[in-house]
């Protein structure tokens, strides 16, 4: 966005509204401290695809690191719908839940 040839990267105001003001928060602390502190699946596949939207590649490899560590028996079905929703670039992610539910389904049932 700002390194390509994109209108962004002309502007000196920069307006993006899709994000919830938590998401911006967790971005801009991130900037400052190098941490994460979200817990909502919801929030990090925003906060991802933030990091996916301004080309930040270290936040992209935290995130996805986050939420891997966040799935759990209770809310993998959970997990598996929202990702399905979403775009290609969370295929590792979705790649962990299925190997996840194969595993549970593979050694439990």
């Amino acid at each position: 966005m700002f390194r390509a040839n994109c209108i962004e990267s002309k502007q000196s105001i920069i307006e993006i509204h899709y994000y919830r003001y938590v998401v911006y928060k967790t971005f801009l602390e991130y900037l400052y401290t190098g941490r994460i502190n979200l817990s909502s699946f919801e929030d990090l596949l925003d906060l991802l695809q933030l990091a996916n939207e301004v080309c930040l590649k270290n936040l992209q490899i935290n995130c996805t690191g986050t939420i891997k560590k966040t799935i759990t028996v209770s809310n993998v079905i959970h997990f598996f719908n929202l990702i399905n929703k979403m775009a290609e670039h969370y295929k590792e992610v979705t790649n962990r839940i299925i190997f996840f539910c194969f595993f549970l389904d593979f050694f439990l049932f």
